[in-house]
């Protein structure tokens, strides 16, 4: 869907014409690189309690990029011995700094949405549920909010997944979480960016750039079918001498959820109808776009 916003005939190339998977840009390598080693860890955390050696993962890393010469297209390949070792800086970083803090659920996970008038479907992989611990406890007095941290309670109140304990009392009602074995789902992503971005207004965190948001409402509405909101977290993984890692959360609503799924309808009609267009004004258009000289010869 987002690769549909971002340019319609990019969407037609990688999905509909191309048979065949073209070169592609080094970073585009490189991030999937630190993401599949991510996962591996988790994987692996997930099944043992505990994440492998650094340095296992390291040399499973360094295993992937033996295949980049093959995959990365050709006016990148100079670039190659550099961007690897940049990227085994990230790995090490992130499953050092960050990953022993990330408490991982499941990898990899299946789903399966088909709308009421089954016109179409979709099948597709969100890569990280992790958990949380929500705040507790959370009062409604009268309806009315009074902790700081209650944004958490429209999300949750209502998720079956999620068992959130209510009480009635003379002061309202209390959500809390009873027992710490409880945990909560929250979609969990990584991202590599070329530099440190930016920070939302006090005590809000690191912002989340339109394009992240929407691929992570996107899997909060597959996951949820829209009926109820979710929590998300990024983690950035900046592409800098020195890596860092830095964590973006934010919450998902059920509107956003529902408004986002009356976009895929729309998206589904445009391609129905065989609107493909290039989008000049893009940041990934250009050279550097691995369908550029064949979209270049069809739309000029």
């Amino acid at each position: 869907m987002l690769t549909y916003l971002r340019c319609p005939a990019y969407f037609e190339f990688r999905y509909l014409e191309t048979q065949v998977e073209e070169p592609k840009p080094v970073n585009l390598f490189m991030g999937s690189a630190v993401h599949k080693i991510c996962e591996m860890a988790y994987e692996c955390k997930i099944k043992t309690g505990k994440l492998p050696p650094v340095e296992e993962m390291l040399a499973a890393h360094d295993e992937l990029w033996k295949t980049a010469a093959d995959e990365v297209a050709e006016q990148f390949v100079g670039d190659l011995k550099t961007s690897e070792l940049l990227s085994r800086k990230m790995v090490k970083t992130y499953l050092t700094d960050r990953a022993p803090l990330v408490d991982p659920i499941e990898v990899e996970v299946e789903y399966y949405y088909e709308p009421p008038k089954k016109e179409y479907y979709i099948h597709g992989i969100v890569d990280i549920l992790a958990a949380f611990k929500p705040p507790t406890p959370i009062t409604l007095v009268d309806g009315k909010k009074t902790l700081q941290e209650s944004d958490l309670l429209q999300i949750f109140k209502n998720e079956p997944d999620n068992p959130i304990i209510q009480t009635a009392t003379d002061e309202g009602i209390i959500y809390y979480q009873p027992t710490d074995s409880i945990r909560l789902r929250r979609v969990h992503d990584i991202k590599t960016v070329g530099r440190t971005p930016s920070m939302e207004p006090v005590g809000q965190g690191y912002s989340i750039s339109p394009d992240y948001e929407f691929q992570l409402a996107f899997y909060a509405a597959m996951l949820t079918e829209g009926k109820h909101g979710i929590a998300v977290c990024l983690d950035y993984i900046t592409k800098t001498a020195t890596p860092k890692c830095l964590e973006a959360a934010t919450t998902i609503s059920k509107p956003r959820c529902n408004a986002l799924m009356k976009t895929i309808d729309l998206i589904h009609s445009a391609i129905g109808t065989g609107l493909f267009y290039p989008n000049r004004t893009s940041k990934f258009c250009g050279t550097g776009c691995e369908h550029w000289v064949h979209c270049h010869d069809k739309h000029g």
